[in-house]
């Protein structure tokens, strides 16, 4: 039987330790792309619910006599749920930047905290 040699054990270990953290790197890029493919998808659902509500908004200016940019816009957003913060407009932890005059979004912001 052959005798097995203890100069080895050294490189075993640096190279179980190599592979333990090759798989957490990978791991740790694997759930980044996740997150960050979460991220894209919540944000443009929150841009597509926001753009529908501004789509509705757009009709009422059109068709309300007492529509005004201001007061109107205001509680016909608040109304839909969303929080609204002058031009800013809170949504499913996301904030855009509105032009009231244009109904449309103009800038989307960090997420809301």
């Amino acid at each position: 039987m052959k005798k097995f040699n203890i100069k080895f054990i050294p490189l075993i270990i640096v190279g179980v330790l190599a592979v333990l953290l090759l798989s957490i790197f990978s791991v740790n890029i694997i759930v980044n792309k996740i997150n960050s493919d979460s991220q894209k998808a919540s944000e443009t659902n929150a841009r597509n619910r926001l753009y529908n509500i501004l789509s509705l908004a757009s009709n009422e200016k059109e068709n309300n006599s007492q529509y005004n940019s201001e007061n109107f816009l205001t509680n016909f957003l608040t109304s839909n749920g969303l929080i609204v913060n002058d031009n800013i407009i809170s949504l499913d932890n996301w904030n855009f930047e509105i032009d009231r005059e244009n109904l449309n979004i103009s800038n989307t912001l960090v997420p809301a905290k």
